[in-house]
């Protein structure tokens, strides 16, 4: 059977696509106030089975994946889960500019991963910038051994801005 054409710039179409309904998302997260992050995640976890398992059903695939794989998926799930919750958390307790900076950083923390576990290659430039991303989330989070205590810029308690530096870095 042949292979169906691939349509040039597709998959830079969704990236940017994604990127939007990623922004929309935080945006949401930071106007609702008085519900915690993870009922707030638990809501999209519901509205997410009802759009997934359709077509689940419709292609007739797995729900849990195949056998070989499940222990990735299970635990694809459990991380990406507490990282979501850890994202809308940071997003209530920090500015959202500042939540997301921090949060895009992780493409850092993928290359140096994928250098550990997966043997890819890094280059000089790969080590560049990922002090200069480092620095950007230094600079970002303000530190108050290095900035001082009395900062401005910053939404409510300095105690929260941290907490939700940290939710975001490890979200």
């Amino acid at each position: 059977p042949e292979k169906p054409k691939r349509c040039p710039g597709v998959g830079l179409f969704y990236a940017l696509l994604s990127t939007v309904f990623f922004s929309i998302i935080a945006l949401l997260v930071k106007t609702i106030q008085g519900v915690h992050a993870i009922e707030i995640s638990a809501i999209r976890c519901f509205f997410q089975m009802l759009f997934i398992m359709p077509l689940l059903i419709y292609h007739k695939t797995g729900f849990l994946g195949p056998r070989d794989k499940r222990i990735y998926l299970v635990l694809r799930g459990f991380i990406g889960s507490n990282a979501m919750i850890l994202l809308f958390y940071a997003v209530q307790q920090m500015p959202l500019a500042d939540a997301t900076v921090i949060m895009f950083s992780n493409p850092v923390f993928t290359s140096l991963l994928a250098w550990i576990f997966l043997k890819e290659r890094c280059t000089i430039w790969d080590c560049v910038f990922t002090v200069f991303t480092l620095t950007g989330v230094i600079l970002i989070a303000r530190p108050p051994f290095l900035f001082g205590e009395h900062l401005r810029g910053i939404e409510g308690d300095y105690t929260n801005h941290i907490k939700g530096t940290i939710a975001a870095f490890t979200g």
